[in-house]
């Protein structure tokens, strides 16, 4: 855990490719999660001024936001939010998917590589450095013979969807305590549960 973990986090974002062909793929896992928040808080995205393409809302004292409108661009956005919003990169929580972990495994991160994700690639550019939190939501890895790509641009079977959805639920439920800085007791919570 980072020496200034104590820190609440200002800004959460939600990476995935905006076209209505992608809604609901995997990729778009970020995405889910922004719409839950939204809706569970009855409050609305609304488009940048300058940056049409960068939607955003707040929520108590965090802002929330769909950086970019497409996921292999999403630090063009968030790099444009942080100067905007005056925030820091460790006060910055992205959520996105997760090949690496099983179906609905949820995993908190602070830092690291970007393991071949071109959207925390770019985000890591734009940013000028990998010190921001990361929410990982697993999707399963694709089945053999099926390329990567294809895998997070496709839809998940509808079980796998419904447990995608239950574990977003939960993570809606515990993210007050991450955006108050409460990390430990959040990941502690998360980990557990998932």
């Amino acid at each position: 855990m980072p020496e200034y973990s104590n820190y609440p986090c200002k800004l959460l974002v939600g990476i995935g490719n905006k076209p209505l062909k992608y809604a609901l793929t995997r990729h778009n896992v970020g995405f889910w999660f922004v719409d839950q928040m939204t809706n569970l808080h009855s409050i609305t995205l609304q488009s940048d001024s300058y940056q049409k393409e960068i939607e955003f809302t707040k929520l108590n004292d965090f802002w929330i936001s769909k950086p970019s409108e497409w996921i292999n661009l999403s630090g063009v956005g968030v790099a444009y939010l942080k100067k905007k919003f005056l925030v820091q990169n460790n006060e910055i929580v992205v959520v996105h998917d997760e090949v690496d972990l099983p179906v609905g495994r949820v995993r908190v991160k602070f830092g690291g590589g970007h393991a071949g994700h071109n959207g925390i690639r770019n985000m890591i550019d734009m940013l000028g450095g990998a010190d921001f939190w990361r929410i990982r939501v697993g999707i399963g890895r694709p089945q053999v013979g099926k390329e990567t790509d294809s895998h997070v641009l496709s839809k998940p079977i509808d079980e796998e969807r419904q447990i995608i959805d239950t574990r977003l639920s939960l993570l809606s439920n515990e993210i007050n305590n991450f955006m108050s800085g409460n990390f430990h007791k959040m990941i502690q919570s998360i980990h557990t549960q998932t």
